[in-house]
């Protein structure tokens, strides 16, 4: 269908991700082949909604949604003679899930057991600090190349899923560690007589290192010290520890790369449950 080859285009000239871009195809594909047509009626949407119900999750459903509804808004901007079915549909909005994060307090007590173990290696350490010191994910580190580090500045320039670009920063004690993981970086590729600019390394093979290692290593300690760790909560905790020491929200946004700070503020949300727990918990009225 041309309508759907035109704005798969149309979100491919916005830099959108290729997975996006694949996952937003495959959706309005199924779509397609379901109706066969564009035309649908209102209660033709009502009842393919309550049959995607009874399938998929409550937040995939509405990912569906938002999916064809985006589509549509395309098509009729190209066609103004087609109806969007979807214009006045409102999907029930999933409940968001808990956020995990550890606070500072439980980030230090991690990092001491961190430190005394000595079955997690300095590798480990290393993935675990540029994680909590940045709020970068595992895909974009895996991208990351040595041009895009300036240690006078302390700063990186991170390239997000979408393709944008940001910078994030980070402590001089973070410095140190970058420097020593260059060394061992530059001897494994010398020894495999390899060079790229890749920073993170795959070090049995010497290649780009892939965001899957990075999550299996993180998950590793969080293991290794009976904790819930993935790199999921050391970004949350990253934000968490900014927000709590008064930085701006919208300072958060921008380091985490964050589209819309409504996005963020699920973090502002979580701030001030931990807030109230700790006055229920401490203030002899607070029960």
């Amino acid at each position: 269908m041309k309508e759907l080859e035109n704005y798969l285009l149309f979100l491919k000239l916005q830099s959108r991700s290729k997975t996006t871009i694949q996952q937003s195809k495959n959706i309005i594909q199924k779509y397609i082949d379901y109706f066969g047509k564009l035309e649908i009626s209102k209660k033709e949407i009502y009842l393919y909604y309550r049959e995607l119900e009874t399938r998929l999750a409550a937040s995939t459903v509405y990912s569906y949604i938002k999916v064809l509804r985006h589509f549509y808004q395309f098509v009729c901007i190209e066609d103004s003679k087609v109806n969007n079915p979807f214009s006045q549909f409102k999907a029930h909005i999933p409940k968001r899930k808990a956020i995990p994060v550890l606070y500072e307090k439980e980030i230090n007590q991690l990092y001491a057991k961190l430190l005394q173990s000595n079955r997690i290696s300095n590798y480990q350490r290393f993935l675990f600090e540029f994680i909590y010191n940045t709020g970068v994910k595992p895909s974009e580190m895996s991208r990351l190349t040595l041009t895009d580090i300036d240690f006078v500045t302390r700063s990186i320039v991170v390239t997000a899923n979408n393709g944008k670009q940001r910078y994030v920063f980070y402590s001089k004690s973070m410095g140190f560690l970058l420097l020593n993981h260059l060394e061992l970086r530059q001897k494994t590729l010398e020894n495999k007589s390899l060079y790229h600019s890749y920073f993170f390394i795959e070090w049995k093979t010497g290649f780009m290192v892939n965001k899957n290692t990075i999550y299996r290593e993180i998950v590793t300690i969080g293991n290794e010290l009976d904790y819930r760790l993935t790199p999921a909560i050391l970004r949350h905790s990253f934000a968490i520890v900014l927000l709590e020491n008064g930085c701006d929200i919208r300072h958060i946004q921008v380091l985490l790369g964050h589209a819309s700070v409504l996005t963020t503020q699920m973090y502002e949300k979580v701030a001030i449950r931990s807030k109230q727990q700790a006055i229920q918990k401490y203030h002899p009225r607070g029960g």
